[in-house]
């Protein structure tokens, strides 16, 4: 949910993606399997993490291990959309994290059971609340 929030955000206001993932929006809101299969596992990096919640329910966490690696390269635009997406996250509970999440326009707007074409809706959403992109 945090890097579909941080692609959203980056669409947005950078009119650029942030990762090439194709979000689909199924029961459990925009969700892919890339985060974990292709980014997570693939990359030394991170460490995934399997434990449980506080409900006794199943949950994956994903652990970043080397915050000073080279290969992270990411530009001021994108670090950016990062940070303001972990500030304005970082003090919710979980059902308000998954409200905001619900909240987003690609899920106002979309069909459950649809790909979410983040270009499109952030192009839509720019021209419905006349915000411009910097340059």
């Amino acid at each position: 949910k945090m890097v579909y929030l941080s692609d959203w955000h980056h669409t947005v206001y950078s009119n650029a993606r942030l990762t090439d993932i194709n979000w689909f929006f199924d029961n459990h809101g925009p969700f892919v399997w890339d985060v974990k299969n292709k980014a997570a596992e693939e990359r030394d990096w991170f460490r995934i993490i399997e434990t449980t919640n506080m409900y006794g329910s199943r949950k994956t966490l994903i652990e970043l291990l080397n915050k000073d690696s080279d290969e992270i390269n990411l530009s001021d635009s994108e670090k950016s959309s990062i940070l303001k997406i972990i500030d304005r996250t970082k003090g919710l509970y979980w059902d308000d994290f998954i409200t905001f999440v619900y909240s987003t326009f690609p899920v106002l707007v979309s069909e459950k059971y649809s790909s979410l074409n983040l270009e499109e809706l952030a192009a839509r959403f720019r021209a419905e609340k006349g915000i411009e992109v910097a340059a």
